[in-house]
């Protein structure tokens, strides 16, 4: 299978902040988020990146969806370089977040949409499609006239997933999306990713996941992320590692 996703020994870091007084502050003090991460992702695969909070899951899924840049090292999408072509790589990837808080409360889950995806610059017959296939396909049909804010945590998740996939990416980018659903809406949501985007449609997916079942369930291979690196990398089993750092 081709490459679809290349991460190249990547490096990544933050300022430290410590308060308002020091915002913009230069003292060269930075925390690390990444050193040295490799992988890449074929076409058609979903990809799963596990770890404790702070491993430095979220930050590989924006250095791939444009929105950081790396320190160091390369990340190509489709054969797109990330930085130098930024806008070609926005347009093959989808990102849909947990922490999502872009929607407009009082629009409607049809004016939100049909916001969203002019930015995207996708044409007013298709747009109307994709709203109508993807809000059928993930049980939010009947919703589309309520206001945002009257939908529930899980309503909202899979109107998140919508917006990512209205202009049809071949790379869907997930960040933790079943952290806040309930179990039942969790399970309906991983089918959803497995059977629908990957196997039915065959776009490639990478799913940052705090959770091992999640990962087992829905990924073909998983790279495990610890102390800011990779620490395993292959197809998930029993034996997957997962390190627990514990204080007295």
């Amino acid at each position: 299978m081709p490459i679809c996703v290349e991460v190249h020994r990547v490096a990544k870091s933050y300022p430290i902040r410590r308060g308002w007084a020091e915002l913009f502050a230069r003292d060269g003090k930075r925390t690390t988020a990444l050193t040295d991460v490799s992988f890449s992702v074929a076409a058609g695969e979903c990809f799963g990146l596990v770890g404790l909070n702070g491993a430095g899951k979220t930050t590989v899924l924006k250095l791939v969806s444009t929105l950081l840049r790396p320190d160091a090292g390369s990340v190509t999408v489709m054969g797109r370089d990330a930085v130098a072509d930024a806008a070609g790589v926005r347009g093959c990837v989808g990102f849909c977040s947990a922490n999502d808080r872009s929607f407009y409360g009082r629009l409607s889950v049809v004016e939100n949409l049909k916001f969203f995806g002019r930015l995207q610059q996708i044409s007013e017959f298709v747009l109307a499609a994709r709203i109508g296939l993807l809000c059928d396909k993930l049980a939010l049909g009947d919703r589309l006239s309520l206001p945002f804010e009257a939908l529930s945590t899980g309503q909202k998740q899979r109107l998140a997933l919508v917006r990512a996939l209205l202009n049809d990416p071949p790379v869907v980018v997930l960040d933790e999306p079943t952290r806040a659903l309930d179990p039942i809406a969790a399970t309906r949501f991983r089918m959803f990713v497995k059977d629908e985007l990957v196997r039915a449609e065959g776009k490639t997916v990478l799913l940052a996941t705090n959770l091992l079942d999640e990962a087992r369930t829905v990924c073909d291979r998983v790279a495990v992320l610890h102390d800011h690196r990779i620490i395993s990398l292959g197809p998930p089993s029993e034996s997957m590692p997962l390190p627990v750092t514990c204080t007295p």
